[in-house]
């Protein structure tokens, strides 16, 4: 999709500014004339959010064009793509002695799923995923009492994308190996989804039905399991990890395709589950969360309805960035964390995750009729996430260097990691972001959920004051002070919420 059909018929000529200068030959025989390109805006928008759009375009183009000379010999050099869990170590000496085989690889690309080929496809993907009838699963074997393929449903869990954010093949990985922990889990996180996402893409009977055998046997086996607290072929035990996260699965399920009702009330178990093992042990690994609050997050909200309480909630939480911005925004102090300053502005690559703007689909065309909810704002509700809990963090950190640095080159490194600079996937940065995998003296008890707390409040506000909100976050981190004051924003709430 490009930046025509999202913004409109508005074109505006901007002479793009360079980012770094360079001094050669091309550039002299211009005879000093600063190059012209036309870019679609949106008339309403305001000037910054014209020049992020410009310069976010201008930025990638030239990364593009730096990355198009080495592209061929780095594409000759990549190494197969595999799974680290289906890895292990040799136990047999000899020659190959400490080398790690691979076992059975779940494929990233296939042949495209069309409706009047499915059973071609189906053929298709048995041949060449059968080595994973053994190796993946050795604790999770597939059923083999079922008349269906369930490889091909984990090829689309692997190989295809089911949102409109980039390539969200790292964020799925990490769910797809936490699912593994035992049968019951996997059937509700990828098979029971695949299945229903399948539904969804296969056209009905001549009758106007379609089989739905295969949705209710894992939606039956996974409610049987949950009701008993005992997995199906399970190992290890269904603990407290392993329920929350199949009812976070089913939520995904439900929230996607089904009843959002249910999808709520699945999301809230998992949730009040997440407290009490947090209440507990403060200190645990926990790779349970950050799907959770995936799910929350691109959830629709329950209600358009904000209380005056929770006005006063995010008006208070505006005040502490404003304080932080203030004091940020002192010149010894930049001199000596010039990462503050830097990490935000219009050429780093936070900024263009971070700032609002069109986002053409990075999506192949192929690929996207397996898109679903093409028309909910998921991307955008990704990105205030990230603005609320980065804002938060910096402001709870206060002035020390240390903690600073140490945050903002932790957040440079996930985007650099995961190529979010060249493939910008709101999405999979929030997931990231969530698992707080920097220093443990820079996480806070409860941020993620104070953060996610907030974000349920912005989802509920009118677009503007979404929009608004946004932009005076992104502008405390750009340590500009924002057009639209606290003071303002609060009366225009609370103005809306008397009418």
């Amino acid at each position: 999709m490009s930046s025509q059909d999202r913004l409109g018929d508005v074109a505006v000529e901007v002479n793009v500014p360079r980012v770094k200068k360079r001094s050669t030959a091309a550039s002299s025989s211009q005879n000093g004339q600063q190059s012209q390109a036309f870019f679609f805006v949106d008339p309403a928008s305001s000037t910054r959010e014209k020049r992020a759009h410009v310069m976010r375009h201008h930025i990638q183009t030239k990364r593009k064009q730096n990355m198009l000379a080495n592209h061929a010999d780095r594409h000759s050099r990549r190494e197969p793509r595999v799974y680290p869990w289906m890895k292990k170590s040799s136990d047999n000496g000899g020659a190959n002695a400490g080398s790690k085989p691979l076992r059975g690889v779940v494929p990233m690309k296939s042949t495209v799923y069309k409706p009047d080929e499915s059973s071609n496809a189906v053929v298709h993907h048995l041949n060449s995923l059968a080595a994973l009838r053994k190796d993946p699963f050795a604790t999770l074997a597939f059923d083999t009492s079922v008349p269906w393929a369930e490889e091909h449903l984990v090829d689309m869990w692997t190989s295809r994308l089911t949102y409109w954010s980039g390539q969200n093949i790292h964020m799925k990985n990490r769910i797809f190996q936490e699912a593994m922990r035992n049968r019951t889990t996997f059937e509700a996180v990828v098979l029971g989804y695949c299945a229903r996402w399948e539904s969804t893409l296969t056209p009905p009977d001549p009758d106007g039905s379609k089989d739905s055998s295969r949705v209710q046997f894992y939606e039956s086996r996974v409610r049987q399991a949950i009701a008993s607290k005992q997995a199906y072929r399970s190992s290890p035990v269904f603990d407290e990890q392993a329920l929350s996260l199949t009812l976070t699965g089913l939520a995904l399920q439900e929230e996607r395709f089904g009843d959002k009702d249910k999808a709520r009330e699945y999301a809230e178990q998992a949730k009040a589950l997440q407290l009490y093992r947090h209440s507990q042990s403060v200190n645990a690994a926990n790779s349970v969360r950050p799907f959770l609050l995936y799910v929350l997050g691109t959830m629709d909200p329950c209600s358009l309805t904000v209380e005056m309480d929770e006005i006063a909630h995010l008006v208070d939480f505006l005040h502490m960035a404003h304080r932080s911005l203030a004091a940020d925004n002192d010149e010894n102090y930049l001199i000596e964390v010039p990462q503050r300053s830097a990490a935000f502005q219009f050429d780093s690559p936070l900024f263009q995750l971070l700032s609002a703007g069109p986002r053409p689909s990075q999506v192949p065309i192929e690929n996207r009729s397996f898109v679903v909810n093409k028309n909910k704002p998921t991307t955008e509700w990704a990105r205030t996430a990230a603005l609320i809990y980065i804002v938060m963090a910096l402001s709870e950190f206060g002035q020390e260097k240390s903690k600073v640095v140490r945050f903002l080159d932790h957040l440079l490194q996930l985007v650099a990691d995961y190529g979010l600079d060249r493939n910008p996937a709101c999405e999979s940065f929030m997931y990231f972001l969530m698992e707080e995998t920097f220093d443990s003296d820079l996480r806070q008890p409860d941020r993620v959920w104070r953060a996610n707390d907030l974000l349920q409040i912005q989802k509920r506000l009118p677009f503007e004051s979404q929009f608004r909100f946004n932009e005076m976050l992104l502008g405390y981190l750009m340590l500009m002070p924002p057009v639209t004051t606290v003071e303002a924003f609060e009366k225009d709430l609370l103005d809306t919420k008397i009418r």
